[in-house]
């Protein structure tokens, strides 16, 4: 990542960023340097999932249900191929 940590003399941190070679945020408590990456995370999550959803997401794709089904019964045994079947057939 592109950030470096700082904890300041006050016992609040700071953000320093390596792409803008400036400090993004300063005086920012543990929750909210905690509540910063979350959103972060959440905002790359939306992303990643809008590209696999879209179809454009590197070494993702959709599967078939009988490939998935398949898969199951070679691990898991009839029982729980079956029940996924269901399941997936389930709309």
């Amino acid at each position: 990542m592109s950030h470096r940590l700082i904890k300041q003399p006050n016992g609040k941190y700071a953000v320093y960023s390596t792409i803008v070679d400036d400090l993004i945020c300063a005086n920012m408590t543990v929750d909210e340097i905690i509540e910063n990456e979350v959103k972060q995370a959440v905002d790359q999550a939306r992303v990643a999932a809008t590209a696999w959803l879209a179809g454009t997401a590197p070494g993702r794709r959709f599967w078939r249900i009988d490939e998935i089904v398949r898969s199951i019964r070679a691990i898991h045994g009839d029982e729980r191929a079956d029940a996924a079947q269901r399941e997936l057939d389930n709309a």
